[in-house]
């Protein structure tokens, strides 16, 4: 059997370590090895990877999330329907793996949140900035025509087809995936990750920390948190597995020996792992392959790292029926209760208090509480 070691000669993001070929029929074989280091809403998240390179494979257990007595909502976070156009483009996921995996996938996705918002839009709903405004309903129903392209899409010429859908105004729009677009978005919030540990990295020498520790880098980091015009006060505390997750990070760059470096090509899948975490301000769990990441999460001690877990915590969670457990410290069920109750009754306030439909309003209100 020949073997190539794919995380070294072409880095992370793949979703597999190792790629062997069998000798008889030069066919592929996908591994990933768990590595331990120090120490990805209810919905459940999976990244793009997770799901078609390891969910297909038979690691999540379809049949135990389906049976499963607690009512669980799996949708992608919202990068993912980048991740997968470029995956599928390119051939990292072949399109009859992607087909013949549809079917298993759609068994527990939720219908109404396939897609979930991310950016500006995940910021709104989290409550992390208080002056952005959002219709949800038109969110919802455009990332539902998103996913249908994906979906339905058996081949890449079928991705540049226009998807249609209506409106929460009741109007027709049109979905085309611009197939460059992918490339783009990858790049540039890979950028972005790069940037911004470089910009904590000079804050840290400009404030004359010498060997920093990650307490005091998270202070740093989170000493304007909650000043800016739309920031919430309680910012900080929000975003503390990010902070803290970050810090580390940081930490390891510092380091003269086998330091951090963001802009490493074997570092391309960073930015997307660290932006899953910004879903743990809400009352939701993230599965992830990268066993890295949520070890060196847990290192930190921060107050949302249970809420990150690998496919094989996801799945005995998941068999205990106890994946609940997770976010009843975040909110309990009669407090959730009492968000979706105040969403639904100020939802029904704004659409002019019709009679007969209240069944909308708690539907549409559910993700936004």
């Amino acid at each position: 059997m020949k073997v190539q070691w794919v995380a070294r000669s072409i880095g992370d993001g793949l979703g597999f370590d190792i790629l062997p070929f069998d000798e008889a029929d030069d066919s592929e074989r996908m591994l990933e090895v768990k590595a331990t280091g120090l120490g990805k809403f209810f919905p459940f998240y999976l990244t793009a990877n997770e799901v078609c390179l390891h969910g297909l494979r038979g690691q999540l257990d379809f049949k135990a999330i389906n049976s499963s007595s607690e009512e669980l909502r799996f949708s992608l976070p919202g990068g993912t329907g980048a991740e997968l156009i470029e995956q599928l483009t390119k051939g990292r996921i072949t399109w009859s793996e992607w087909i013949n995996g549809i079917p298993a996938i759609e068994s527990i996705l939720d219908q109404r949140w396939p897609l979930l918002p991310t950016g500006r839009q995940l910021a709104a709903i989290a409550e992390t900035q208080t002056d952005i405004a959002i219709n949800i309903e038109d969110e919802r129903r455009h990332l539902g025509a998103v996913w249908r392209q994906l979906r339905h899409a058996k081949s890449t010429s079928d991705l540049q087809c226009i998807e249609r859908y209506e409106g929460a105004d009741r109007r027709q729009y049109g979905v085309t995936l611009d197939l460059s677009r992918p490339y783009e978005v990858c790049k540039a919030e890979r950028n972005k990750w790069i940037h911004y540990i470089h910009h904590i990295q000079s804050l840290v020498k400009s404030s004359g920390l010498r060997n920093p520790s990650e307490s005091e880098i998270v202070s740093l980091m989170k000493k304007d948190l909650g000043t800016q015009p739309g920031d919430p006060p309680d910012l900080g505390d929000k975003l503390d597995s990010v902070s803290q997750m970050i810090a580390r990070l940081v930490c390891e760059s510092l380091k003269t020996k086998d330091a951090y470096n963001p802009d490493a090509e074997r570092r391309r899948g960073d930015a997307f792992d660290i932006s899953l975490l910004f879903y743990t301000s809400l009352p939701s769990v993230v599965c992830t392959t990268d066993q890295k990441l949520v070890n060196r999460l847990r290192g930190t001690g921060s107050l949302h790292s249970c809420q990150v877990v690998s496919v094989d915590e996801c799945n005995q969670l998941v068999r205990d029926g106890s994946l609940g457990t997770l976010v009843r410290a975040f909110r309990t069920p009669d407090e959730q209760h009492s968000r979706w109750q105040e969403a639904a009754y100020y939802n029904w306030i704004a659409r002019g208090r019709p009679i007969g439909d209240d069944l909308r309003d708690w539907f549409d209100a559910e993700p936004l509480a």
